[in-house]
C-alpha cells in the first residue's frame, strides 16, 4: 500500500525506495481515539504506508482517512470490559463513539503532564491494557515478520537507519530491544522510543500471554505502565531486555544533551539516530522533510549531531521570549535578563541561560528546549538566551571528537554479545553544508543562503499561477490544456489552504485590524474555491471551459493584487526578518501535506481546516497519480 504523498515528483526519489528490508517489518501503531485526529495524520502522510505489513490499534474501531483502525481491547475478558473502572471510558466510547468526550477534554488528556505514575486520564488508564493484546493481534495478522516494531503517534523513526541496523541482527533469535527505563530495579523498554521484538521473541511472548492471560490482567490492574507490563511478560518468557541507547531516544532533539556519554565512552552526538519521541505533528513533518533530503544526497546515516546541526541549531538565537531552554543551575533570584547573560558570559563553560521571574539559571549543556507561553497572567514568564559563539565552539568540539568506528551492540539473553552494528562515524563534515535551500549555511559569512520572507514565497506562488493560467490559454492541444489545468488546480488549492492555515492566523494575531483582513480574504478564497471546484475537472472541449477559467482568473487576480498591495506589506511591518523567514518555511512545509483539489465545503479556519485537510489530502494525492501533469513542472508531492 502506498499513498502518493510519499511519492517524490520530478527530481525527487521515491522515499519508499530507500527503505530496504521493509517486507521484514511489521509496524505496530498503538493510539487512542482521543488523539487520532492530532497524532495519526503525520504518520499516515509520511513513511508508514510504505510498509506492506502494519496495523493500527486504538480503543475504538473506526475508519480514518481510508485506513482501518482496529479495536485493541475487544478480546479482553468480558467481565473486565463490562465492570472494571479502568474501562469506564471504553464503555462510553463503544456506546457514543469518539464524540463521547468534548474536543477540549480530548486535548487536555493528550497534553496532560506526566507524573511518577503516568497521566491520570481516562485514556491513559486504557492505554496500559493495549500492549499485550496488540502484540497478539499483530503476530496473528502476520506471524512470518522478522521484526515487530511498536511506535507511538508522537514517535519519529528514521527507518533507513533502523532497517540498516536490524539487517545486521539475527531475527530468529529472541530479541526484546528498546531504550531502557526502570521502575525500581525492573528494566523495561520505553514505548515512546520504539520497542523492537524479533520473530522468535514475539512467538514466545504471545504464547506466554495467551496461556497466562488472567495473570497479566491482574498485573495490569495493579500497574500503570503498559510497556512495563510487556517487559514482565518478556521476563517470564525468559527474554531479557537488550537495552539500546543512544540509537533509540526517548526525547526530542531539542531537549537532549549532545555531550551525554554512552557506556562505550562516546558522545550522543556521534551515534546514528533511529528514533525520537515527544515530537509534535509539525516536528514529524519537518524531520521527514530532512530525512528525505538527507537520503537523496547519499551522505550515510544521519547522526544525532547531524540532526542538532541542521534542525536544532538554526532555531537557536541570542534571545527567545516565552521559551524555556531547560537551563537548570540557579545562579541568582533577583536578576534582569541582561544581568543573567553577564553571569553566563563570566562563567567560561556556560553556553546558555534562562530567566524566570527574576531567577537566573545557567547551563553548560546546549539545548534548544521548547516554547512556554503563560496560560494566564499570573503564570511566570520564561525567557531564554544563548552565547552563540560558544554554541559554535561546542559544535566544532563535538565534530572533532567524532571520528572512528563506534559499535552499538545487542545482547542475546544469556548468551553475551552475539550481534553488533558498526556505526561509521564520518570525519568532521563542512559546517557550510547546505541541507535545504531554507537553512542557512553555518559559520560561513560569505556564503550564507538567504531565506525567503513570507511575502516572497506568496508572490512566487502568484507568479506561478499566472504562468499556469497563461499556459492553459496558449496550449496547442486539449491534452496540453488538461495538463496545465491540473497543474493550475494543484498549485491554487495548496496555496489557498496554506494561506488559511499559516498567514491568516498571523493577520489575526499580529495586526490591529487583522481579523477583518483575514475574514475578508477567507470570503474571497471561498468564492475562488467555488470557481476552482467547477473548473478543476472540466474538459477543454466543454464550451464553458474558457469562460469558467476567465471568471476564476478575474476573481483570483483581483485578490492577488489587493494581497500584494496591502495585506503582505502590512504583515511584513509587523514581523522581524527571522519571524518572516520562519513563517515562509512553515508555509512551504504546510503546502506539502494539504489537499491538492478544491473542497469548497471544508472549514477555512484552524483547527478544523487542519484536521479536514489532513484527512482529504491522501485521497487527493492518490487521485493525482492518475492525472496528467506537464512533464517539466510535475507536482512534487512529499
Amino acid at each position: 500500500m502506498t499513498i502518493p504523498s510519499l511519492l517524490g515528483g520530478k527530481g525527487h526519489q521515491d522515499p519508499c525506495a530507500s527503505l530496504e528490508g521493509i517486507e521484514d517489518i511489521f509496524v505496530i501503531i498503538r493510539t487512542g481515539s482521543n488523539e487520532v485526529q492530532q497524532k495519526l495524520p503525520p504518520l499516515l502522510n509520511t513513511t508508514v504506508p510504505c510498509f506492506p505489513h502494519y496495523g493500527i490499534w486504538s480503543d475504538l474501531e473506526e475508519e480514518f482517512a481510508g485506513f482501518h483502525i482496529g479495536n485493541a481491547l475487544d478480546e479482553i475478558e468480558p467481565s473486565l470490559l463490562e465492570e472494571h473502572s479502568d474501562f469506564e471510558y471504553y464503555r462510553h466510547l463503544q456506546e457514543h463513539g469518539r464524540n463521547a468526550s468534548s474536543s477540549e477534554e480530548a486535548a487536555s488528556w493528550t497534553n496532560a503532564p506526566n507524573t511518577g505514575f503516568g497521566r491520570d486520564t481516562p485514556a491513559w488508564k486504557l492505554d496500559k491494557w493495549k500492549f499485550l493484546p496488540v502484540a497478539k493481534k499483530a503476530y496473528r495478522q502476520n506471524p512470518a515478520s522478522k521484526w515487530y516494531v511498536f511506535v507511538e503517534g508522537d514517535t519519529y523513526v528514521f527507518w533507513t537507519s533502523l532497517l540498516a541496523w536490524l539487517s545486521k541482527i539475527d531475527a530468529s533469535r529472541p530479541y526484546y530491544i528498546g531504550r531502557q527505563m526502570n521502575i525500581g530495579d525492573s528494566a523495561f523498554a520505553y514505548g515512546g522510543a520504539g520497542i523492537i521484538i524479533s520473530n522468535a521473541a514475539m512467538e514466545q511472548l504471545v504464547e506466554r500471554y495467551t496461556t497466562n492471560t488472567e495473570t497479566y490482567n491482574d498485573l495490569t490492574i495493579n500497574q500503570w505502565a503498559g510497556d512495563f507490563i510487556l517487559a514482565q511478560a518478556m521476563n517470564d518468557a525468559g527474554i531479557k531486555l537488550s537495552p539500546v541507547w543512544p540509537t533509540l531516544e526517548g526525547e526530542m532533539p531539542s531537549a537532549l544533551n549532545m555531550e551525554s556519554i554512552s557506556t562505550q565512552g562516546h558522545h550522543l552526538w556521534c551515534y546514528n539516530a533511529a528514533t525520537y519521541h515527544h515530537m509534535t505533528p509539525e516536528d514529524i513533518y519537518s524531520y521527514y522533510e530532512f530525512d528525505r533530503e538527507w537520503n537523496s544526497q547519499d551522505q550515510g546515516l544521519p547522526r544525532h549531531g547531524d540532526l542538532f546541526r541542521n534542525m536544532v541549531f538554526p532555531q537557536i538565537k541570542e534571545q527567545i521570549l516565552d521559551w524555556d531552554n531547560l537551563s537548570d543551575d540557579v545562579r541568582d533570584e533577583k536578576s534582569s535578563f541582561a544581568e543573567c547573560r553577564v553571569m553566563c558570559e563570566d562563567q567560561a563553560d556556560c553556553v546558555q541561560f534562562s530567566l524566570t521571574a527574576g531567577t537566573c539559571k545557567t547551563s553548560k549543556a546546549v539545548k534548544l528546549g521548547k516554547q512556554k507561553i503563560p496560560a494566564k497572567e499570573s503564570d511566570e514568564r520564561v525567557d531564554s538566551g544563548w552565547i552563540l559563539g560558544r554554541v559554535g565552539s561546542f559544535m566544532e568540539a563535538m565534530e572533532a571528537s567524532s571520528t572512528g568506528q563506534y559499535v552499538q551492540r545487542i545482547r542475546v539473553s544469556g548468551s553475551g554479545y552475539q550481534a553488533m552494528f558498526k556505526t561509521s562515524i564520518r570525519s568532521a563534515p563542512s559546517f557550510a553544508r547546505k541541507i535545504y535551500n531554507t537553512i542557512p549555511q553555518l559559520f560561513s559569512a560569505t556564503t550564507v543562503v538567504t531565506m525567503a520572507k513570507i511575502s516572497d514565497s506568496i508572490m512566487h506562488d502568484h507568479k506561478e499561477l499566472e504562468q499556469f493560467y497563461n499556459n492553459i490559454k496558449n496550449a496547442k492541444s486539449n491534452d496540453e490544456k488538461t495538463q496545465w489545468r491540473n497543474q493550475f488546480t494543484w498549485e491554487l488549492a495548496r496555496h489557498s489552504v496554506g494561506e488559511e492555515l499559516v498567514v491568516y492566523p498571523a493577520f489575526e494575531k499580529l495586526l490591529p485590524n487583522g481579523k477583518e483582513m483575514a475574514d475578508k480574504d477567507r470570503k474571497e478564497h471561498s468564492s475562488i474555491k467555488e470557481h476552482l471546484f467547477k473548473f478543476q475537472d472540466m474538459k477543454p472541449e466543454d464550451p464553458n471551459f474558457s469562460k469558467t477559467l476567465e471568471t476564476l482568473w478575474t476573481n483570483l487576480s483581483a485578490h492577488i493584487k489587493e494581497e500584494e498591495r496591502e495585506d503582505l506589506p502590512t504583515l511584513e511591518k509587523a514581523l522581524d526578518e527571522n519571524d518572516s523567514e520562519k513563517m515562509s518555511k512553515s508555509f512551504g512545509r504546510t503546502k506539502m501535506f494539504i489537499p491538492t483539489r478544491s473542497h469548497p465545503s471544508a472549514p477555512d479556519k484552524p483547527p478544523f481546516e487542519t484536521v479536514v485537510g489532513l484527512l482529504t489530502a491522501p485521497m487527493d494525492h492518490l487521485r493525482d497519480m492518475f492525472r496528467k501533469f506537464p512533464e517539466d513542472t510535475k507536482s512534487q508531492l512529499p
